[in-house]
Formats: C-alpha cells, structure tokens, sequence
C-alpha cells in the first residue's frame, strides 16, 4: 500500500525577523503511529532533519493514530527510543493532537488519557509544556477533547476562545528580543480575528491536523490553484480555507506566519480500510523555517 508516499518532501520557507539570530526549525506533524505504520519511515524523517543544519524539532500532534497503539510495547518503544535519539541532537517540543488521547470503536471516538506516556516523553527530554531559552520562547494549547469530539462534530471555536482565555497570560507580555512561536494541532480557526487577538505578539503559528488538505503535493498546478485551501478537512467538511501552506497576517505593523504542516501519514490506520489506498498518493511532508 506504498507508492509515492516512501517520499519526504520538504517545504523550506526562509525569514529575516530584525533582531533574531539565525534559526532553523523543522517541523513534521500528524505520524499517526500505529500497529501498521511502517518503521522505516522513521528513519527517513530522522536522516532529513539531519540533513541540514537544525536547532529545533516541533511536531505539532497526532504522534499516535490512537492510544491503542500503546498496548504493542515493542512499538512503543520503538517510537520512545526514536524521539529520544532525536532529543540527543535537538530541542524537541510535542503539542497534542486529537487522536493523542482517543481511540475509535464501532466508529465513535472515546477519550482516553495516557498519562504514562507523557511521562516517558519527558523522562526522554522531549517538551510537552511551554517552552523558553535564551533565543526563542514556545507557547502551546493542548485542545480539549470537547474542542474536536462534540454534537456537532465540527471543532468549536468557542472552546478555542476559552482555553485562550485561560491561557492569556502566557500569550501577551511576551519579550521582544527572542522568536516567539505558538503551536497548537488545529489551524482551523487560527487566523480568526477573536482568536489572533490573543496571539497578536508571536512571531510564528504553527500547527498541522489538516493532512494537506488531502491536496496532492506533486501537482505544483493543483497546490498554486488552491494555495492554503484544501479539498477536504479531517471532519470532512469540503474546501477548507486553511489546509496547508504559509500564510501571512499583519497585526499594529507585526508580521505572524501561520505555517500548517502537510503531515507524514495523509490517511490515518483507523479510517475505512477502503480509504486508506489512497495513502499511495501522497508524500511524506515536513517544513523547514530558517531564521537568517
């Protein structure tokens, strides 16, 4: 069930932001990690990063396809001893995704947390909770399972606005002299103007869960036509606004960069089985932001 998707393209954005030092940060998003993932993949990710000069590794969510994978140790340890080996060469920083702390039955979603392996990402050095050094600061929101999972199974900005909230003084004070990233799983609602109002003083967005958009990476026509539009989203509403890409917003004269990654697994292990054929479509994809 592998054709095109053995390939990991890399989307390089640059930047010059006055008054920060060279960067780079790689970020892949959405590994869905599951019984059938294919390990090798592992180690193409791993070579790419090293590939090229980086500083940090961001992984916006969905490590897990769901938390039933973590009943297989041997593939837990695998997946732990892999992010580890990353966490020896780079700052690595992890934010949850929905299928972080779910699994699906008979076609509904439950919550299901698994404390313990948070507390092995941190035992293996990888940052789960905001984040600062001497050059950048990262913020993040882990969204409820209310925020993805609810009546109306759409995500809900509501939600959105009160984590927010909550969170408020960890987004606004925020020093000038480093980068200020803020990562979070959904871009759905990111360049709201309510939300934005939140998040006005970050230098950078960055997230994933849209899967490309299901958009084909190798058709650059198809990709320059629909731009950060995307032919479906995860909860299958149809041409989603933000799906994939960069995109700019200016704020009392402050640039914010959303970048949405593409996602190493475009079909997850748990959809219809008849769906995940698709998967030979699609390319592996991982981001490149290089501060200079």
């Amino acid at each position: 069930m592998e054709l095109f998707n053995k390939v990991l393209q890399v989307k390089k954005y640059l930047f010059n932001i006055e008054g920060i030092s060279s960067l780079n940060i790689k970020v892949f998003s959405d590994l869905h990690y599951s019984n059938n993932f294919n390990i090798k993949k592992l180690a193409k990710i791993s070579e790419s990063i090293k590939a090229s000069k980086t500083d940090y590794v961001i992984i916006p969510g969905d490590l897990l396809d769901t938390v039933k994978v973590l009943k297989d140790k041997n593939k837990y340890h695998i997946l732990l001893n892999w992010l580890e080996d990353l966490s020896k060469n780079y700052k690595v920083f992890f934010t949850l995704g929905n299928h972080d702390f779910s699994y699906k039955e008979k076609g509904k979603w439950y919550l299901k947390w698994e404390n313990t392996f948070l507390e092995d990402l941190k035992k293996r050095n990888i940052f789960i909770d905001n984040y600062e050094d001497q050059k950048l600061i990262i913020r993040k929101i882990d969204l409820p399972y209310n925020y993805y999972f609810n009546k109306d199974k759409k995500e809900d900005k509501n939600v959105l606005l009160k984590e927010l909230k909550n969170n408020k003084d960890n987004l606004t004070n925020l020093p000038k002299n480093k980068l200020k990233i803020f990562v979070m799983h959904s871009p759905i609602y990111l360049m709201d103007a309510d939300v934005l109002e939140y998040l006005k003083e970050f230098d950078f967005i960055i997230c994933g869960h849209m899967h490309n958009g299901l958009v084909m990476p190798f058709l650059p026509f198809l990709n320059y036509a629909f731009k950060n539009m995307g032919l479906i989203s995860p909860s299958k509403g149809l041409l989603p606004k933000l799906a994939k890409g960069h995109k700019e917003v200016v704020i009392n004269n402050h640039s914010i960069n959303l970048v949405i990654s593409g996602g190493i697994t475009k079909i997850q292990d748990c959809a219809l089985k008849i769906l995940k054929w698709g998967n030979m479509a699609f390319v592996m994809q991982m981001e490149e932001i290089d501060i200079n």
